[in-house]
């Protein structure tokens, strides 16, 4: 894995010299959108793409980014009629720009706006009399034609915002025409002047940029140039607060703002729980001169700061996890065993195959789903006899003894209260599993089949009575390991916020 990022970062600092290649989803290490990282951890071979195979997945770029383009039109024109307008004040010395993901989908369903990243950030800039703005953030694919809806509720709303549409010009709308057409041949120019010693590494990386080549990327250097735009608002400062995984999508936006001028103030809050195969998370020092890094990052927890690092990493507030420190676990109440199911389709379905094969007593299993992935869809591979809870997860836990799960930060919040956790291993892709050795074989391990889950599930029944008070000694670990209580003065501290002047 350090051979394996350390070629990449020698890779992106050669490509960053280029705006348009910090669009790219390969440079940018997000072992998510392709399978370099695959490849690379199993030495799998590949097969260079022949000249008709590379000229059919540029048509299919073209014709993605085009029709993609066209929509992103359509955008515009309802932004247009959505009468949201974002107005500079000169009364003001500073201005807090807020990154975060807006669902458009839970926006729409509940004509409500809560932010569900940052949560209790616009509160208390509110009691504070902070001047702030969010920058619409919308995740991909974009669902174009829910777009005017959701502007008009935030309006309702009253929540300050500032889009894309009103930052960009005409001759930005141009530039990104431009970019979609040349970009293909900038990614070409990249892997042939591209020089090192790792011959199987280089032609590993080769295929998978030719391999992504279709994807869809104007969306990063729209950003890139929102950036720019941002930087020449009418203030003596400006400090953004965004809600960081170092994808190119963020690198875009902190290239553009310090592209014109060195007023901004970039705060990256990377306030999640994450495993460290997922390289994208990592922030490479080496990319800090290419002015794609935040100026502080701010953690969940101190197991995630770097040793040694030159970054400016903090402990930040867990804006999203404050219910771990108010969920209070009795041990009488906890009978049940629960099933977390994670984002992921195919983790999904290697759960529910698992415990299908497993021995486990049905009366006694509780399943939740992903909000982001209904269990409807895979309703066929449940057991009979498991019931479906779609309650809190905190509500949950304080009636589970142990919990299932896979790639997921709550593997985490489960240990943290004194739950004995098993991470089902998905065998066809690398291991995200966000756990540190510590406690493993104690409060969690590790399966990849229905006889070891069988195997640990009366190992942890057995432990859950005997070594109980173990159990929770290593919970209290990780919680100082992994969290932050989200106090005011927390977050005030962690964002500066006393050094704000209106």
């Amino acid at each position: 894995m350090k051979d394996i990022y350390e070629f990449l970062s020698l890779a992106s600092r050669f490509a960053y010299k280029d705006i348009y290649l910090v669009t790219n989803q390969v440079l940018s290490k997000n072992p998510f959108t392709n399978n370099f990282l695959k490849y690379a951890i199993s030495g799998k071979k590949t097969v260079s793409h022949g000249f008709v195979t590379k000229i059919s997945i540029v048509v299919r770029y073209y014709i993605k980014s085009f029709i993609r383009y066209f929509f992103f039109f359509c955008e515009y024109l309802q932004y247009e009629f959505s009468g949201t307008r974002f107005s500079a004040s000169d009364s003001k010395k500073e201005i807090i720009i807020i990154d975060t993901f807006f669902l458009v989908d839970a926006i729409l369903q509940s004509e409500k706006y809560k932010d569900t990243y940052l949560k209790g950030l616009d509160d208390l800039l509110r009691k504070l009399d902070k001047n702030f703005v969010y920058l619409l953030n919308l995740p991909r694919p974009r669902k174009s034609f829910k777009i005017y809806r959701t502007i008009k509720i935030l309006k309702k709303e009253n929540v300050p915002l500032i889009t894309e549409y009103q930052l960009l010009t005409i001759w930005d709308i141009f530039r990104t025409f431009v970019f979609i057409i040349v970009y293909p041949f900038h990614v070409f120019k990249f892997m042939r002047c591209f020089q090192t010693d790792d011959r199987d590494m280089k032609d590993l990386l080769k295929h998978a940029l030719v391999d992504t080549l279709d994807t869809v990327t104007f969306y990063d250097y729209l950003r890139y140039l929102q950036g720019r735009r941002l930087s020449l608002l009418p203030y003596e400062k400006i400090k953004l607060i965004g809600w960081f995984e170092n994808q190119s999508l963020h690198k875009c936006l902190y290239r553009g703002l310090r592209e014109e001028n060195k007023k901004t103030v970039i705060y990256g809050a990377q306030l999640f729980l994450y495993s460290n195969t997922a390289l994208n998370l990592i922030v490479d020092e080496e990319e800090a001169s290419l002015d794609v890094v935040p100026d502080k990052i701010l953690t969940n927890g101190s197991y995630y700061i770097p040793k040694g690092t030159g970054l400016n990493y903090v402990v930040g507030p867990s804006l999203r996890y404050g219910k771990i420190f108010t969920t209070i676990t009795r041990r009488e109440k906890q009978r049940n065993i629960l099933i977390l199911l994670p984002y992921y389709d195919d983790d999904i379905k290697n759960i529910l195959t698992l415990i299908g094969n497993a021995d486990l007593p049905a009366e006694h299993l509780i399943l939740k789903s992903h909000p982001a992935t209904p269990v409807t869809k895979f309703t066929k591979l449940i057991p009979e006899g498991v019931k479906i809870n779609d309650n809190d997860t905190y509500l949950l836990f304080e009636i589970s003894k142990i919990v299932i799960s896979s790639a997921s930060g709550v593997l985490i919040e489960a240990v943290s209260l004194g739950i004995p956790v098993i991470s089902v291993k998905n065998t066809e892709r690398f291991d995200y599993n966000p756990l540190p050795d510590y406690g493993k074989g104690i409060v969690w391990d590790e399966v990849t089949n229905s006889e070891e889950l069988n195997t640990k599930i009366y190992e942890f029944l057995q432990k859950w009575e005997t070594n109980y008070d173990e159990i929770m000694a290593i919970s209290h670990k990780y919680k100082e390991m992994f969290f932050s209580e989200p106090t005011e003065q927390n977050i005030i501290k962690a964002f500066d916020l006393y050094d704000c002047n209106n």
